[in-house]
């Protein structure tokens, strides 16, 4: 998925923050280096309550490339 979040191909991203460790793993994105803020991916996002969840649903619709323009060394 870090590829397609980096080529700019999707159009939404759920991300869900739980009261849960889990410890050691894989990192769920691994995006490449930017070197200033101003070249963060900024979104909007909207955040959902679940019981003691919190599901935030990011539009990247405004981002989205279309594929076959995709960049495809990423």
């Amino acid at each position: 998925m870090s590829r397609f979040l980096a080529a700019g191909c999707l159009d939404r991203l759920h991300v869900l923050i739980a009261p849960i460790i889990l410890g050691s793993g894989r990192p769920s994105l691994t995006l490449p280096t930017i070197e200033r803020i101003d070249q963060a991916m900024r979104t909007s996002v909207r955040a959902h309550i679940l019981d003691t969840d919190v599901l935030l649903d990011c539009d990247l619709s405004a981002q989205r490339v279309p594929i076959g323009l995709a960049n495809r060394s990423v």
